[in-house]
């Protein structure tokens, strides 16, 4: 992918008209389609609503009056309490000259009320229940029902306050309806209150109300700042008079506001004066930051423009998938610039590190282009979700994403200006070795791994607040005034208002599923549970109910007919009263009945049942309210949704906070797990190898649970708001991981500084991130406070964990501090092979312990097996030893791992290793191993009777082995000793195991060891110094013939760049040619390798012919630091033609010329 880019920059960079023909054709493109976008605005579609739970928000909204503003008169005077709500009905009426209010209601209409029940008085028959004809038997069951009653009234009527009375007397003389209509006239929706002279005031008159319905409705915020100022205007101009009136003696009465509206209004203007601070606060220091950094206004520019184009991108998409996205959508997803101008930010500081536009490409393609993806596959794990605006925002994240690095490769490179020097190769900076970890250092991490414990686990206490009213920003007068009003509408805490809602394609269909609900509810609660509130199907009836009702009426009336009518004519001629004093009673009951639509019954449908219809979705809703003992609310809402079906919804207001709570958390849950898994399994892909993926998403899981836990000690807690923040740290986390694992590799790989680099653009990103969105901490309104507090510390944690941890980790992994280059790093494989090892050996102890004495060759025979099997060791010799088990003798071998000490106990008898106390062949896992088996005896080197001691074990016909380094580095020293000890000289070479586990490391790779007896002979002989210098050097080579050093070459290639490995393995497939090019040269001709890749083979080739004079030939720069970085391994090897004035350091070899009659061979296959 790196090579193609590279084509593609040489190929724009020589056609400027095309690539300027392409960008404006683009920006063409996408200016159109952004034109055809519209918005919209609804912060319900972030809830993961279902249909069901979309109309039980729309019925509550609609039950409870979200469009409405109450006026609020407080004081101790009732007249003057409502004097001051007409006052002010008044002069609203007078200053409203747009009439944004659509409605004034400060008290009851009567007259609307009156009209109400003579519509229900004058179709009585729609209204009456079963109940009402048992209550009207039973009146009608008493004797002389007809004259008593008729008595009664013609007292009524000569009473002053008749009036009343009066206008339902004709209609109803025998008071057989009247309860019905007083019914209607108790009706209380959503409110409890009591009316005075039709003024409306709570229980204990302290608090009086008016209603101003809004022209704009709840959430037309804009409209309603109007709205609202007018409000204060005329509400502050009446307060400073009756002030005034008060302290001349006058009732004392306050007028205040609240309501849904004037939270929505308070909410934006806290909102907007909150953002206008924060926002030039970090404008300032945003700029302040990039001019600092960027020193250029070009590059500035270029970073402006850069995320311009991933935001047109962005909306471009956005059009042509959904043709519309939501303005709240487009304000939260502006934090997806702190992501993406992570881009251009990383090219152009990088810049100065890498000085050219090309090689500045070069180096940051692939970590651009891996935290590009993984991000961007982060975000798509949003659009499965089941709210829409969260689907709209990870496609606008990821298109974002997408656009901005599009930008940053194909026109970035081309758009910087002229080419700076680069700072770093001025330098000649060139990382020769890894610096130790200081003990500072060691003692931070030493308390950083207690810290991630106590964190993680207080990470488990990190809760989801499921309120939406803490997101609310309330005055403290408003909080006031809303606890002084909770008894009008939650008259008893111990008790919760049930919500019941049916739907149905038609107001018919929904009015017959509302009736069922009564006969579940019947059958479902015990008696006395259920206080009922507010229904409408009494008063709104669906036309089969109409029907049954309708009949239910003429059978009643004609039963009763003589009662009903002869005997009220005869008794009322009796009693005085007019021949048609009751001629509406009559008619009524003489008049035919007929099933009516909705329309008919508008009267009550536009005024006292209003609240409880609505329509949403297509779908019609009727909502009846009961009110439930708190304990039992949940159990009761379980319990009728399982036996009401989709179309019967119940509910209550604090259990559907929590199941939108738990669909939340359940859909950010998702998020974590989804966004965690593709980012995994793409950074496996990427890097190639399963422990670089786990390394690279380490810092990412540390980091979330250091969130987690720091929330937890600061009592901070995840909300609708902040929680989508967290979707976007993780983010940035997944780039800063991704960046500090590439320069880790990079420097691993070339022995250059590129990691400070990366840190100062990584610094800048978190910077920026930190300021932009951190700086909200600052604001008043609890969700921007929210978003401020969790991006300090996500941020925080992101950058103290992607700073602190990567570094000492992949100096773990690579054991950058062990003595031996070739310590192997630690992977799962070698991890399995060294348990896999290790339990095999513990198993050789363990039955060498249970055995006899006797059974000692038995012993070192199963450890041969175990060596052949598990180290795959080939023995090079015609027989496996050439000497007895039990014959004594000296082995003429220098320990190079501990592995030399388990062939030489599998070789003899008695094994006994003379070695001086803190001697690592003996204090490695493998040393403490073989002495716990006591098969390996120990002679300390100081001992002051050690000749004594060798003597003992002499007669015993024990087999010694040195480890003795001052006393064997000369062949001279070697026969010395052993003549001294009368011991044999036993030549042995052992090649491969200082690959497979040198000393000082703990885990083994996986690889072929040999080794190659020589036939033993006597110190004494003649020359024998010489001889035994031909014995080691034969042996070698023939060892070398068969050991296998693939693995261990491959293995190098471990941790340094993505790809490298792979490479290295197919190159190693041509060394059998290579080889056999090799043999065929002179022995003592120089070899210079060139086309040497990967430098794979050249490695292998210097470990096979160790004796011969090789040269590697790099062909360019990159080949050279990759080389000179793998040189520690084979000390042999020259390296060649040295890299370009500026970038050769110190350490690096001079210039060679070419050496007489060397002979180029090249490392591919001919």
């Amino acid at each position: 992918m790196t090579a193609l880019l590279l084509r593609l920059y040489d190929h724009l960079h020589r056609h400027p008209r095309l690539r300027w023909t392409l960008l404006v054709l683009l920006l063409l493109f996408m200016g159109g389609s952004v034109a055809t976008l519209h918005f919209k605005e609804d912060i319900t579609d972030f809830l993961p609503l279902s249909p069901q739970h979309r109309r039980a928000m729309s019925a509550y909204q609609q039950l409870n009056a979200s469009d409405r503003i109450l006026v609020v008169a407080e004081g101790d005077d009732p007249d003057a309490m409502a004097a001051a709500l007409d006052r002010f009905a008044e002069a609203f009426a007078r200053a409203d000259t747009s009439r944004m209010a659509r409605r004034i209601t400060a008290s009851i209409d009567l007259d609307s009320l009156m009209a109400a029940g003579d519509f229900v008085m004058h179709n009585i028959p729609y209204f009456l229940t079963e109940a009402d004809y048992r209550r009207m038997d039973s009146l009608l069951a008493t004797p002389n029902a007809v004259r008593t009653q008729l008595e009664a009234d013609r007292q009524m009527l000569m009473l002053p306050t008749a009036g009343m009375a009066q206008r339902h007397l004709p209609t109803d003389p025998l008071q057989l309806f009247s309860p019905v209509v007083e019914e209607l006239h108790n009706f209380r929706a959503a409110m409890h209150y009591d009316l005075r002279d039709g003024h409306i005031f709570s229980a204990d008159h302290r608090l009086a109300l008016l209603i101003i319905t809004s022209r704009f409705g709840g959430n037309e915020t804009a409209g309603n700042s109007r709205l609202v100022a007018l409000v204060e205007t005329v509400m502050q101009r009446l307060n400073t008079e009756m002030s005034t009136a008060a302290a001349s003696g006058s009732p004392k009465v306050v007028l205040r506001q609240i309501g849904a509206p004037i939270i929505a209004v308070g909410n934006a203007d806290r909102i907007k004066a909150d953002s206008l601070l924060t926002i030039s606060i970090a404008v300032v220091l945003i700029l302040a930051l990039l001019v600092y950094t960027l020193r250029r206004r070009r590059h500035i520019l270029l970073v402006f423009a850069a995320t311009g184009f991933g935001w047109l991108s962005a909306l471009t998409v956005l059009s042509w998938v959904n043709g519309s996205v939501s303005l709240i959508v487009m304000g939260i997803s502006s934090v997806v610039v702190g992501i993406a101008v992570n881009y251009p930010l990383h090219f152009l500081t990088h810049l100065r590190h890498s000085g050219a536009a090309r090689r500045n490409l070069r180096e940051l393609v692939a970590p651009l282009l891996i935290g590009n993806v993984t991000t961007v596959g982060a975000f798509a794990a949003l659009l499965p979700l089941q709210a829409p605006a969260l689907r709209d925002l990870g496609l606008f994240a990821a298109a974002m994403l997408v656009g901005t690095i599009v930008f940053v490769i194909l026109f970035l490179p081309h758009l910087v200006g002229k080419e700076t020097t680069s700072t770093t190769m001025t330098k000649a900076e060139t990382l020769t070795t890894s610096p130790r970890i200081g003990r500072w250092k060691r003692t931070f991490l030493l308390a950083f791994l207690p810290l991630t414990l106590w964190l993680g686990y207080g990470s488990l206490s990190t809760v989801f607040d499921p309120e939406l009213q803490h997101l609310n920003y309330l005055t403290a007068e408003q909080q006031s005034l809303l606890r002084r009003l909770a008894p009008m509408t939650v008259p008893d805490s111990t008790r919760e208002t049930l919500y019941l809602t049916s739907s149905g394609a038609t107001l018919d269909e929904a009015l017959q599923r509302d009736a069922r609900l009564t006969h579940r509810l019947d059958r479902l609660t015990p008696i006395g549970t259920l206080r009922p509130m507010s229904n409408a199907e009494r008063f709104l009836p669906s036309q089969a109910e109409q029907r049954r009702r309708i009949d239910r009426w003429q059978a009643w009336v004609d039963s009763r007919h003589a009662l009903l009518a002869d005997a009220v004519r005869q008794e009322a001629a009796t009693q005085g009263f007019a021949a048609d004093a009751f001629a509406p009673y009559f008619e009524l009951l003489q008049k035919s009945y007929a099933p009516q639509s909705a329309d008919y019954f508008k009267p009550l449908t536009t005024t006292t049942l209003a609240p409880l219809l609505c329509q949403t979705d297509g779908h019609h809703l009727v909502t009846r309210t009961l009110s439930v003992p708190r304990a039992q609310a949940d159990t009761l809402c379980e319990r009728i949704n399982s036996t009401g079906g989709e179309n019967s919804f119940a509910f209550h207001i604090r259990g559907l906070n929590a199941t939108l709570a738990r669909h939340l958390s359940a859909d950010f849950t998702y998020i974590g797990w989804a966004c965690g898994l593709i980012v995994f399994l793409f950074l496996w892909a990427s890097f190639r190898r399963f422990e670089m993926a786990v390394f690279a998403f380490l810092p990412m899981a540390v980091s979330w649970l250091w969130i987690l836990g720091t929330m937890h000690l600061l009592d901070l807690r995840f909300n609708l708001v902040n929680i989508i923040l967290a979707t976007f740290i993780f983010g940035q986390g997944d780039d800063y991981s991704i960046f500090m694992t590439e320069g880790l590799l990079y420097e691993r790989t070339y022995r250059r500084p590129m990691l400070a680099a990366y840190k100062r653009g990584i610094l800048l990103s978190a910077l920026i991130m930190f300021v932009g969105m951190g700086v909200l901490i600052l604001a008043q309104h609890p969700a921007l406070r929210s978003l401020g507090a969790i991006t300090i510390v996500g941020m925080g944690c992101v950058v103290g964990v992607t700073y602190v941890l990567p570094p000492f980790v992949f100096r773990w992994l690579t054991q950058a501090d062990a003595p031996s280059p070739w310590t192997p790093p630690i992977t799962l494989g070698n991890v399995l092979h060294t348990l896999r090892l290790w339990g095999a050996l513990w198993t050789w102890v363990l039955r060498t312990r249970c055995s006899s004495a006797a059974d000692a060759e038995t012993a070192r025979i199963h450890l041969s097996t175990l060596l052949k099997k598990r180290l795959a060791l080939r023995c090079c010799s015609s027989t496996e030893m050439p000497l007895p088990a039990d014959a004594p003798a000296l082995w003429m071998l220098r320990p190079q791992s501990p592995l030399d000490a388990l062939i030489f106990t599998a070789g003899v008898r008695r094994a006994v290793v003379v070695a001086p106390p803190r001697s690592p062949l003996l204090h490695s896992w493998v040393g403490r191993l073989l002495r716990a088996s006591g098969r390996l005896h120990v002679l300390p080197a100081d001992a002051h009777d050690l000749a004594q001691r060798i003597e003992a074990e002499w007669q015993m016909g024990s087999a010694f082995l040195l480890d003795l380094p001052t006393l064997t580095t000369t062949p001279e020293a070697m026969v010395a000793m052993a003549a001294e000890w009368r011991l044999a000289l036993h030549p042995v070479a052992v090649v491969g195991t200082l690959q497979l586990l040198p000393f000082g490391a703990v885990y083994a790779r996986r690889g072929q060891a040999a080794v190659a007896y020589g036939a033993p002979f006597s110190p004494t002989v003649p020359n024998a110094q010489s001889q035994l210098e031909e014995h080691l050097d034969s042996l070698r080579q023939t060892a070398l013939t068969a050991a296998d050093f693939t693995s261990a070459v491959c293995q190098t290639y471990a941790y340094r760049e993505s790809g490298l490995e792979a490479q290295a393995r197919r190159e190693l497939r041509l060394w059998p040619s290579l080889a056999e090019r090799l043999h065929h040269t002179a022995a003592d001709a120089p070899i210079v390798l060139t086309e040497i890749g990967t430098g794979a083979c050249a490695l292998q080739t210097a470990l096979v012919f160790s004796n011969r004079c090789l040269y590697v030939l790099p062909t360019d720069t990159e080949q050279h630091a990759l080389l000179a970085a793998l040189l520690p391994l084979c000390p042999t090897l020259v390296l060649l033609s040295p890299p370009p004035t500026g970038t050769a350091s110190a350490s690096e070899a001079e210039p060679v010329s070419l050496p007489p009659q060397a002979r180029l061979i090249s490392c591919k296959a001919d």
